[in-house]
């Protein structure tokens, strides 16, 4: 089907919107539109929607009367980018970006739009990931996300939109690994990154003591409701205190996976989900 028979959602404009703003030093609002076949009421109500939709601290301004620009903070910028293109790109069996089979046209523009960039520019994570790789092992959505952010990364800084400097944290991270094509920054977040994705790793955790008396806590909570061997006790300790630990990272900086297994665990496992839910309430107070 072709862009101009095919019927959009406005969540699949706004996503093309978001991410060819990304890619592109402007968008032009006319010629955008114009290409998909829709009227000047369409781009008006999307407008709306796209203000709702836009993460805080990023912003879209107006260059000239007709042109958009993305600014704000990087970091949130190549979230955000990252965020809005996970679920329409896979790996192929070498660990390279490709898009999802069953993408839309509009889906298939963007995806081809990012890849070409990344072939005219050189930019392969190849190298960079074998380097990762060999210290981490990396679930595939970790793996799908970080060579995403990777790819982007490289070419917003060969942009000259680098990173200037990362928010102090509520916990610390563990340093993976020095990559020296990246400067102090750059290094920084791709090591807070690697340790908010779901990873394995020879380095020992960071054991956050706040953190871990809550872990205890709520394992102690769960092992009434629950069976638990206590030979497992341990093991099961540091498996929740990894989660946790992730997810306090990522919240920081907005990184999230939709998880369709969760679907329902409130119907199947009520009181287990009911320990969840206060536990998580309690950390988000803690570390927000």
């Amino acid at each position: 089907i072709s862009l101009k028979r095919y019927i959009s959602t406005p969540d699949e404009r706004i996503r093309l919107f978001i991410l060819q703003a990304t890619l592109f030093e402007s968008i032009n609002r006319k010629e955008f539109y114009s290409r998909l076949n829709l009227s000047y009421s369409t781009l008006k109500n999307d407008i709306i929607l796209l203000k709702k939709k836009t993460p805080s601290h990023i912003e879209f301004t107006l260059k000239n009367r007709n042109s958009w620009a993305i600014n704000g903070n990087e970091i949130s910028i190549r979230i955000n980018f990252c965020k809005n293109i996970f679920n329409i790109l896979e790996l192929d069996q070498n660990n390279n970006l490709v898009p999802h089979k069953a993408n839309s046209p509009i889906d298939n523009l963007i995806t081809d739009q990012f890849l070409n960039i990344l072939k005219e520019n050189n930019l392969s994570t190849a190298t960079i990931y074998q380097t990762i790789n060999s210290k981490v092992e990396l679930s595939y959505n970790s793996k799908k996300y970080l060579i995403i952010y990777l790819s982007i990364s490289l070419y917003r800084i060969i942009q000259y939109h680098a990173i200037d400097n990362i928010k102090k944290l509520p916990i610390k991270y563990i340093n993976h690994i020095n990559i020296l094509q990246f400067d102090n920054a750059e290094n920084q977040f791709i090591n807070i990154l690697l340790s908010a994705l779901n990873h394995k790793t020879e380095k020992q955790s960071i054991i956050e003591p706040q953190l871990y008396k809550f872990i205890k806590m709520f394992h102690k909570e769960i092992s009434q409701v629950i069976c638990i061997n206590q030979s497992d006790e341990a093991i099961l300790i540091m498996e929740i205190y990894q989660v946790i630990y992730s997810s306090v990272l990522q919240s920081e900086f907005t990184i999230d996976f939709d998880d369709k297994k969760l679907d329902k665990v409130d119907h199947l496992y009520g009181e287990l989900y009911h320990n969840v839910v206060n536990f998580i309430r309690t950390i988000n107070n803690h570390y927000q």
